[in-house]
């Protein structure tokens, strides 16, 4: 777990040292801190939009935790895995919807493989 600690904490220096700008850290506030300018004009939008916007930030910050930790880990799926406590497979399928892997084509079984229907008689 004390690989888990590092990919945290390196995640964490990341997101802590991006530049923000005054609206950032306005909209980051809790709602009973904020208080809102008299120039500022309330926008609402569809809950549609905030939820493409959520999905779009959490496969980022997905993505990017996956790929710090297989980096940590010299892109060893299964100590990767390990360290993260999930399965190797989990990890795999987690790789192949975020783009870190493309899927495997099928594997051939050989010229037999072919399914045959069972006749009956």
């Amino acid at each position: 777990m004390e690989s888990l600690s590092v990919i945290n904490d390196a995640l964490a220096e990341s997101l802590m040292t991006a530049p923000l700008s005054a609206s950032h850290e306005y909209a980051a506030a809790p709602r009973r801190v904020r208080k809102p300018k008299e120039s500022q004009k309330t926008v609402r939008i569809g809950k549609a939009v905030f939820l493409l916007d959520w999905e779009i930030a959490n496969l980022q910050f997905r993505r990017s935790y996956l790929k710090a930790a297989l980096d940590l880990h010299g892109g060893n799926i299964q100590q990767t895995a390990r360290a993260l406590g999930i399965v190797r497979r989990t990890l795999q399928i987690q790789m192949i919807a975020l783009g870190l892997r493309e899927k495997r084509p099928e594997k051939s079984r050989g010229p037999h493989s072919e399914a045959k229907p069972i006749r009956k008689t």
